[in-house]
């Protein structure tokens, strides 16, 4: 299921362990997780960026507001970056999926702490987001 689409790619939803239904470490569920699949171009600078964004993601474990990277890998000409999956979707979604009540007080309070201090754990290690917005 695709949940996501950038200039880069599209992220979906993967998922591993055991098949529905069969008892285990998750009650039969399987974990999900974040796939972003991109195709992969022979241009030095797209590959740079790409690059990039894996080496950040793997310098950036041990905060609880940044999504944590499990793995990444090419298969033919495709990379494929796993990370965890967010939950409860993006702040966009639930916005407008909640325009008359929209949220309270405290809920936005809570929520622009985490995104406050997960945005100086990045400055502290001289990292810029560059694409801050509802959707991500």
């Amino acid at each position: 299921m695709v949940i996501g689409k950038g200039s880069y790619g599209q992220v979906c939803i993967a998922s591993r362990g055991e098949a529905e239904g069969v008892a285990g470490k998750h009650g039969g569920k399987r974990k999900k997780f974040a796939c972003k699949c991109v195709m992969l171009r022979s241009d030095p600078k797209y590959i740079a960026k790409l690059q990039e964004e894996v080496n950040v993601l793997r310098e950036l474990r041990g905060h609880e507001n940044v999504i944590r990277l499990y793995d990444v890998f090419c298969v033919d000409n495709e990379l494929f970056i796993i990370t965890e999956l967010g939950r409860g979707g993006d702040l966009f979604h639930l916005l407008t999926t909640h325009p008359k009540h929209g949220v309270t007080e405290a809920y936005a309070a809570k929520t622009v702490a985490q995104m406050l201090s997960a945005v100086a754990f990045l400055h502290h290690r001289h990292i810029c987001h560059r694409d801050l917005k509802l959707e991500n």
